[in-house]
C-alpha cells in the first residue's frame, strides 16, 4: 500500500497539462514583449497602416487609369521623379492633387499616421511604363525625411519647386542652367550647367543661425572648373557654407566650407572621389562647434571645429545659389535632388540617402 502511494506521487505531468502550460507561457511572453517595448509595437502598427494605405492609393490610381486612360494629376515617369501627394482638398505646386479619385475609387485620401502638416499626405507617387507606384518614405521610421528644403528638379524650366511645401523655390532669369528636365539617375530629371561662369539658381538662405546643418546632392560632373560649386550661401558679406568647392583645380575633391558664427571666416574639409562622367552623392555635415564632414558616396573626411563655430551666422550672404559659388564658378555637369536639413545627419542616415532607390 505504501509502495503504491509512492508510485503515484512520482508520476509526471500528462500531455494535456504540458500543452496547457506551454500555451500559458506563450501568452505571457507576448504580453511581456508588448509591455517591454510598446514603442516598437506601435511603430509596427503604423508601418502596417502605411503599407495598407499606400496600396489603397495605388489601386485607386490603377482603376482610375483603366477607366480614363489618364491619371487625375501629373504623375511623372520614373522613381527619380516621385512626388509628394497633396492632402485631400489641398492644391500646391509642391504636391500632386488626386482628389478626383474620390469617391468612385477611394473613400478619402489617406495621410501618414505621423504627418503633422496640413499640406502633404506623407506619401509619394510616380509611374513606370504606365503603371502607378505609391511610396511610403516613412516606412520603418528611420529614413531622414525631415529636410527643410528639397529641390527634385522635375520641372522643365524655372521656377524649380521646393517640394517640402516651405516655399523656398529656386529661380533664374538670365542665369538659367543650359538644360532642364535632362535625364538623371533612377529615371529622374535634373538640371545641367555648362557655362563655366554665370549659370546658377537663386534661393533664399535656408539655414541661417542653425547650430547644425546637413546639405546633400547628387552630381554628375563632366568637366573640371576651379572653385565650381553645387550649393552655397557664401560671400564677403557672410561666409555661411559651400557644398562642393573644386579645389585645387582638376581634383576629384568635394570640399565643404563652413563659416564661423560671425561670418568673417570659414574652414573647410575635402573628400576625394567625385570622378568625371559618374554619378556621385555628396554631403556636407556641420556638427556645431564639434566638427565638419565632407561625404562622397557614403564615406567622409572630418575636421575639428572650435567654439567660434557654434552656429552659422544669422546674416544672409545675398548669394545663396545652386549651381555656382557667388555669381561665377559654375558647376560643370548635372545636379539633382538637393536637400537641406537643420540638423547633423548621422553616418547611418547619410548611407541611407546614398543607398536610396526603388524596391524590387
Amino acid at each position: 500500500m505504501i509502495e503504491n502511494c509512492k508510485t503515484r506521487r512520482q508520476r509526471g505531468f500528462t500531455l494535456m497539462e504540458l500543452l496547457l502550460v506551454i500555451g500559458v507561457v506563450g501568452i505571457l511572453s507576448s504580453i511581456v514583449i508588448v509591455a517591454v517595448n510598446p514603442a516598437e509595437q506601435l511603430r509596427k502598427a503604423r508601418d502596417t497602416q502605411r503599407e495598407n494605405e499606400a496600396a489603397q492609393i495605388q489601386k485607386a490610381l490603377e482603376q482610375y487609369y483603366v477607366k480614363n486612360n489618364a491619371y487625375p494629376a501629373s504623375v511623372l515617369s520614373g522613381w527619380g521623379n516621385s512626388y509628394p501627394i497633396c492632402q485631400q482638398g489641398q492644391t500646391d505646386t509642391s504636391c500632386i492633387n488626386i482628389d478626383a479619385l474620390i469617391p468612385d475609387y477611394i473613400g478619402e485620401i489617406p495621410v501618414d499616421p505621423t504627418e503633422e502638416g496640413t499640406l502633404h499626405t506623407g506619401y509619394e507617387a510616380y509611374q513606370d511604363t504606365g503603371r502607378p507606384f505609391v511610396i511610403a518614405p516613412r516606412l520603418g521610421e528611420v529614413f531622414p525625411v525631415d529636410y527643410i528644403a528639397r529641390w527634385r528638379f522635375t520641372e522643365s524650366a524655372s521656377p524649380y519647386i521646393d517640394s517640402t511645401g516651405n516655399g523656398n523655390n529656386a529661380t533664374c532669369t538670365s542665369t538659367c542652367p543650359a538644360s532642364s528636365g535632362v535625364s538623371s539617375r533612377e529615371s529622374g530629371f535634373g538640371v545641367q550647367f555648362e557655362n563655366p561662369s554665370g549659370e546658377y539658381l537663386i534661393i533664399d538662405s535656408p539655414l541661417l543661425g542653425e547650430t547644425e546643418i546637413t546639405v546633400c546632392a547628387w552630381v554628375y560632373k563632366v568637366n573640371h572648373r576651379l572653385y565650381s560649386t553645387v550649393f552655397s550661401d557664401y560671400s564677403s558679406i557672410s561666409r555661411n557654407f559651400i557644398l562642393f568647392h573644386e579645389s585645387p583645380a582638376g581634383s576629384t575633391n568635394s570640399r565643404f566650407y563652413i563659416g564661423r558664427e560671425d561670418g568673417e571666416s570659414a574652414t573647410s574639409v575635402a573628400k576625394a572621389g567625385v570622378d568625371l562622367n559618374e554619378w556621385s552623392h555628396i554631403c556636407g555635415v556641420y556638427i556645431g562647434d564639434t566638427s565638419a564632414r565632407s561625404y562622397v558616396d557614403g564615406e567622409y573626411e572630418e575636421t575639428s571645429l572650435s567654439t567660434s563655430y557654434s552656429n552659422i551666422n544669422t546674416v544672409a550672404s545675398n548669394y545663396a545659389r545652386i549651381g555656382s559659388y557667388a555669381n561665377s564658378y559654375t558647376f560643370r555637369g548635372i545636379i539633382d535632388d538637393v536637400r537641406a536639413y537643420n540638423r547633423a545627419l548621422s553616418e547611418e542616415e547619410i548611407q541611407m540617402l546614398y543607398n536610396e532607390g526603388p524596391t524590387e
